[in-house]
């Protein structure tokens, strides 16, 4: 076993100089090193522990090496080399500043509906690459998803593909699993990852993604508590029962989102987006509705009109459009009106000053009547 502390100033893979250790586990530690001859950034993620020597562990980390160098999408981490320190298998990543989701809710709690969306969002177009790939994630979950960069302008990166499902190079009936245990978090496994890990599909990860949203709108799991310590529990709850509608923790989640999610984790497969994709226009639709601006009385595309009347583009209606002329049999009024109006002729509709000043036009039409009918009374 390589100790993370003996690390620091080792030349990794004969090319990699590292320069300190960024975090690790009981299975694998990551490293920033430095490329000595182009002097580039960059992180290493080096296999430790037993699991190095386990050819089916060393092969999975293969494998994540290959899928992460074939896949290409600003929402999946770059893999740039890969090879051999000692016994121990490594990958040489681009280096991420950030943190994270894990982290990111750690420390804000539950996220804004429409940053929770739009993290998701991004989440499912790095998703779709893979999938476009033949390849299922089957770990999807916010440790697994990092926000890369600071300040405003972040991006999602998807990682660990340590345990990623490729479609068209795992042999019918092979083990998916390390000894007795399952490959996955239990928290954010589909109900078809934890009866047969074998049958998963793309739609294994839409499961996920819906329960990564429910939890970073609400913080809390769609079938309970944080329950990671006991699978047990947390298989039962899935296998039979149903998730819990986000808006009995948040009220303000609004119903177009919460049957989103809802549909995220429906227990028979059909019932889901059937395709990441499908999620991701289904998110973009929700934002859109969110950030469109309320209509205005202004807005002439929304005014209801009936036939024969016409809609000014100042969004006031300006009556029937046959054709109609104002009586002013009186000389007076008449060359009031031609004054106040600068056009008086006439063919079919109004006068240009009358399309122009609509309270004009309304008080030519009272008087017009007034007039017509004393012309009508009189003797």
């Amino acid at each position: 076993m390589i100790h993370a502390s003996a690390l620091a100033g080792a030349l990794v893979g004969g090319t990699y100089r590292v320069e300190r250790v960024l975090g690790g586990g009981a299975t694998s530690v990551v490293l920033e090193a430095r490329h000595v001859r182009l002097q580039q950034a960059v992180a290493i993620k080096l296999l430790q522990g037993e699991r190095a020597r386990r050819e089916s562990a060393a092969g999975r980390f293969v494998q994540e090496a290959r899928l992460a160098a074939r896949a290409n999408s600003p929402h999946l981490v770059r893999v740039f080399d890969a090879g051999m320190h000692g016994d121990a298998p490594f990958m040489v990543m681009e280096l991420l500043e950030g943190r994270s989701l894990e982290a990111e809710m750690e420390r804000r709690g539950p996220l804004p509906l429409g940053e929770a969306v739009g993290i998701v969002r991004d989440a499912c177009r790095g998703i779709a690459e893979l999938h476009a790939r033949g390849i299922v994630h089957r770990d999807i979950k916010p440790a697994n998803l990092f926000l890369a960069g600071t300040g405003g302008r972040r991006t999602l990166k998807v990682l660990d593909l340590g345990i990623s499902k490729a479609l068209d190079t795992i042999a019918p009936g092979a083990a998916l699993t390390v000894g007795r245990l399952m490959l996955g978090t239990p928290d954010y496994m589909s109900p078809e990852q934890i009866d047969d890990p074998r049958s998963v599909d793309a739609r294994s990860d839409v499961w996920a993604l819906g329960a990564v949203l429910h939890e970073v709108i609400t913080g809390v799991m769609p079938f309970g508590k944080r329950t990671r310590s006991d699978a047990t529990l947390v298989f039962r709850r899935v296998l039979s029962e149903a998730p819990r509608p986000p808006r009995v923790r948040v009220p303000a989640v609004a119903g177009d989102l919460e049957r989103i999610i809802l549909r995220c984790l429906a227990r028979e497969r059909w019932a889901r987006f059937q395709s990441v994709d499908e999620l991701a226009a289904a998110l973009d639709g929700f934002l859109a509705a969110t950030t469109r601006p309320a209509p205005t009385v202004a807005d002439p595309a929304l005014l209801p009109t009936e036939p024969g009347l016409a809609a000014d583009p100042r969004g006031v209606n300006l009556g029937s459009t046959l054709p109609m002329t104002i009586v002013a049999p009186r000389a007076g009024l008449a060359a009031t009106l031609d004054d106040d109006l600068e056009d008086t002729t006439h063919v079919a509709g109004l006068p240009r000053r009358l399309r122009r000043a609509p309270w004009i036009a309304a008080l030519a039409a009272v008087l017009g009547g007034l007039v017509a009918g004393c012309c009508v009374i009189a003797p």
